[in-house]
């Protein structure tokens, strides 16, 4: 799993526990992760993809001899998607006949009630670890719905360290941009990754490749992740679809194992995203997740019901498995892929 020990005013801190969707597939826990870990006191996750807790019931399940149980800390949206986004992972690999490497019960632990410290934006949690305080404090990063980076503060002497791996400063159709230009002027030290969140295809140019393919009857393939960005990208479509009246020409279609779960928990979740989305449901203009032009499928079979019934119309398709690698992604991808006239869109 992909992680970054930080030690700081006396607390050992693990940031992220993420899982790369490359990597070949293991058939247990004591494939992926030692039985020698160093113990931390808290582990700090920055928003609910797998890059950043894809790793967490393999970490947390990984020593039946000294089991591990640090808290873990993140936004609530951070821990409901997280949830969907490690059901659908686990589906996507079990359809494929491939072991995981944990179970949903592992999944299910991972995120019982004792687990988990739930923070709002800019709420503080004080922690005391050898006489030394340390405030840790959640700010909005953007790109992904309850992500964020962490401040650190040492109370003692002010001492500010920012835990930022991942930010967005665009503002989106669902999300704000990150507030670090905000909360981070004054801190000592910064932790970041290189190139912050990775800069997406301007909505123009996605929009124009997709219907260039619809109209010479070819099918889109976008693969998405199972609860991340795919949001931003519903809802661009949607009104896409909406305001062009394309719904009896050509298909939109969203294809995930958990993606009517997801899309559920996201209508609850409008005081975590952009300003406009709460005040659209607040005057009475429908829900923005109500999604009037998606048809949302659990699977490619019932994709292909969908598409039949349209009669064939073209399709466009946002299904889970953004690396290709497996779930619906892969298997449309191996079924259009030698159709010349078919376009697989990375967004």
């Amino acid at each position: 799993p992909s992680c970054t020990l930080v030690e700081y005013a006396g607390m050992k801190l693990l940031l992220n526990a993420g899982w790369d969707e490359t990597l070949p597939a293991a058939t247990s826990v004591s494939d992926i992760i030692p039985n020698e870990l160093p113990d931390v006191d808290a582990i700090l996750i920055t928003d609910s993809t797998l890059s950043s807790l894809g790793g967490l019931p393999m970490y947390f399940g990984g020593n039946q001899d000294k089991k591990r149980n640090p808290p873990f800390l993140a936004t609530y949206p951070t821990v409901k998607m997280g949830q969907m986004t490690l059901y659908d992972h686990h589906a996507s690999l079990s359809l494929d006949g491939t072991h995981p490497g944990y179970s949903l019960d592992d999944v299910d632990a991972v995120f019982g009630e004792e687990s988990v410290i739930t923070l709002k934006y800019s709420q503080t949690l004080n922690s005391k670890t050898s006489n030394k305080l340390l405030s840790i404090t959640p700010h909005l990063s953007g790109h992904v719905v309850g992500g964020c980076y962490y401040v650190l503060k040492q109370l003692a002497d002010d001492t500010e360290v920012i835990l930022a791996p991942t930010y967005h400063h665009a503002k989106e159709k669902h999300l704000a941009g990150s507030t670090l230009h905000k909360f981070g002027v004054n801190a000592d030290a910064l932790l970041t990754m290189p190139g912050g969140a990775r800069g997406n295809r301007s909505e123009a140019e996605m929009i124009e490749s997709m219907m260039a393919a619809l109209r010479r009857d070819g099918n889109v393939l976008l693969p998405v992740d199972a609860s991340g960005r795919v949001l931003e990208l519903l809802l661009i479509l949607d009104r896409y679809w909406e305001r062009q009246r394309l719904g009896g020409a050509y298909n939109l279609c969203w294809v995930g194992p958990m993606a009517l779960n997801t899309i559920e928990f996201a209508r609850s979740q409008l005081e975590w995203m952009a300003e406009p989305l709460g005040a659209q449901f607040d005057s009475q203009r429908g829900h923005p997740y109500a999604l009037k032009s998606v048809r949302i499928c659990s699977s490619v079979a019932e994709l292909e019901s969908v598409i039949e019934s349209s009669n064939g119309n073209p399709t466009a398709v946002l299904a889970s498995g953004s690396s290709l690698d497996h779930g619906p992604a892969r298997d449309l991808l191996l079924k259009w892929g030698d159709n010349p006239d078919n376009l697989v869109l990375i967004t």
